[in-house]
């Protein structure tokens, strides 16, 4: 009976709640977010939440409809040590006037492996709690062209 809920604020940006089920019914919170994931409010920027093939939650914000710099984020999210935690990234980007430049990352934040621009990366391993996630915690190997 596990909850998780993202909401919308003020500054283009979405709050993540999530609660863990602590018997009898009650839910308690275990993970509190603020400013997680870009959030617009039309068509092409919402962002959601999402479950992965595997069943993980996933946090996904997008800019794929305004400006020039497209891009997409998902944050994998794992339950580790009694904390939410991010577990993993994929982004993608790309130029809507320059088809050279953006390309796509994948990291397991839990193994430090990942691909950036079909290149083989490293990263510290371990993940991090998801509280603690800010749009400069983006791993360098997937920061380009706009995306956060």
């Amino acid at each position: 009976m596990d909850h998780a809920v993202l909401v919308a604020g003020g500054d283009a940006d979405a709050a993540l709640f999530v609660y863990l089920s602590a018997g009898s019914g009650e839910l308690k919170l275990a993970a509190f977010a603020p400013g997680v994931a870009f959030a617009g409010q039309m068509f092409g920027t919402m962002q959601e939440l999402q479950f992965s093939k595997s069943g993980a939650l996933q946090v996904h914000s997008q800019n794929s409809a305004v400006g020039r710099y497209r891009w997409e984020l998902t944050m994998t999210l794992a339950y580790r040590d009694k904390a939410v935690i991010v577990a993993g990234t994929t982004a993608s980007s790309y130029d809507t006037l320059d088809t050279k430049s953006g390309g796509s990352c994948d990291l397991n934040l839990l193994t430090g492996k990942g691909k950036a621009r079909k290149a083989a990366v490293t990263v510290k391993e371990g993940g991090m709690p998801v509280a603690d996630w800010t749009d400069d915690k983006v791993p360098p190997a997937c920061q380009w062209a706009g995306v956060k």
